[in-house]
């Protein structure tokens, strides 16, 4: 009686092993990390955005929040405890001080607490803005193995500040250069997000149509319609949102 109950324990105990093993091998183990913690990008802003699990995205866990408005949404990627990648993107408006206000100093503890050792990440971030917002620059820099980049979204007047691994940013456009001497039209399912935004994002449908091609389907985006390049039905295929004719957001759909 004991020997089966041992067996039968046994059995339970490699069955949950081995259901543990296939889970973690279900995640993609990204190498490009910025070690920050989910818990530290969030430190302070819990309480202007309300964050939720989306969908994975190429294998990694992505969460995604925003903020009462709507006029905040902070993207992070990866594994909790050392994610890989992490976006915040706001309106500064110039008409609506408050919030002009609000959201700049969400913009300024965002990047405060991912780079908590930089002394002048303040300065070089007001600075950014400010070139971002006058004069249309994209401003980057390299602080230890963390890339960050702020640039004005075209048509739309949003800024984007993105947060990766600098090897991994130089991988990515590595392949887009390599693939745009190749290619002579974008591929909506293989380029990555980013560059797909960098050339997508204010364009009219016709210049869509002409880069991308027509799209596979037509739905809704937070009430916009979306154009989705893809037949998986998962977070595989991609999605381009208009605001009229114009292109808003290239977007995971």
């Amino acid at each position: 009686m004991r020997k089966r109950l041992f067996q039968k324990i046994s059995l339970i105990t490699i069955a949950f092993l081995l259901s543990l093993f296939l889970c973690a091998c279900s995640q993609k183990e990204n190498p490009f990390k910025i070690g920050v913690s989910y818990k530290e990008i969030i430190k302070n802003l819990d309480h202007y955005i309300k964050m939720s699990k989306s969908s994975d995205v190429n294998g990694e866990r992505r969460y995604l929040g925003q903020t009462s408005d709507k006029l905040v949404i902070l993207e992070i990627i990866g594994n909790k405890t050392d994610v890989s990648t992490a976006t915040l993107i706001t309106g500064i408006p110039s008409d609506a001080p408050d919030i002009a206000l609000r959201n700049t100093g969400i913009l300024l503890i965002f990047i405060k607490n991912i780079f908590p050792e930089w002394e002048d990440a303040s300065s070089w971030a007001s600075t950014a803005l400010q070139n971002v917002i006058s004069a249309d620059e994209i401003e980057e820099t390299v602080h230890g193995d963390r890339l960050i980049k702020m640039y004005l979204m075209e048509s739309t007047g949003l800024i984007c500040v993105s947060v990766k691994h600098k090897d991994k940013y130089h991988d990515i456009q590595k392949k887009v250069v390599e693939e745009s001497k190749s290619t002579p039209t974008i591929s909506m399912l293989i380029e990555p997000i980013d560059y797909l935004r960098n050339k997508l994002i204010g364009k009219t449908k016709g210049e869509v149509r002409q880069l991308v091609g027509n799209p596979d389907r037509i739905e809704f985006y937070a009430g916009k319609k979306c154009w989705i390049y893809g037949h998986s039905y998962t977070n595989k295929d991609r999605g381009i949102v208009f605001e009229g004719d114009k292109v808003l957001m290239v977007t995971f759909y």
